[in-house]
């Protein structure tokens, strides 16, 4: 879980300066990093401490094989208010602590 807020003004600060000190951050592109970083306003900027990217890679590596979760394999569902969950919801739900039937 990341727990950060998002700051919307001197992006080029609040996306270096909270991974300094330990923590992640999320980051809306300002003036300067569309003028100057080629940033597009449709981006936005995750930082993280040099410490914890292995984790967060080993941790995006887990859900791609052990979960088989991966964006680019989904397909979109009819919306609906709820709907029987696939196998990889329950194990996803069940690795963090949810509730894993369906409702």
């Amino acid at each position: 879980m990341v727990d950060t807020p998002i700051y919307p003004i001197a992006s080029c600060a609040w996306s270096v300066v909270p991974s300094l000190r330990g923590k992640y951050a999320v980051t809306i592109p300002d003036p300067g990093e569309l003028g100057r970083a080629a940033a597009f306003e449709d981006e936005s900027i995750f930082s993280l401490p040099a410490e914890k990217v292995e984790l967060l890679v080993k941790q995006l590596h887990f859900f791609r094989d052990e979960l088989k979760w991966e964006y680019k394999r989904h397909d979109f569902l009819e919306i609906r208010p709820d709907f029987p969950r696939p196998q990889f919801y329950k194990r996803l739900f069940k690795v963090c602590g949810l509730d894993a039937f369906d409702l």
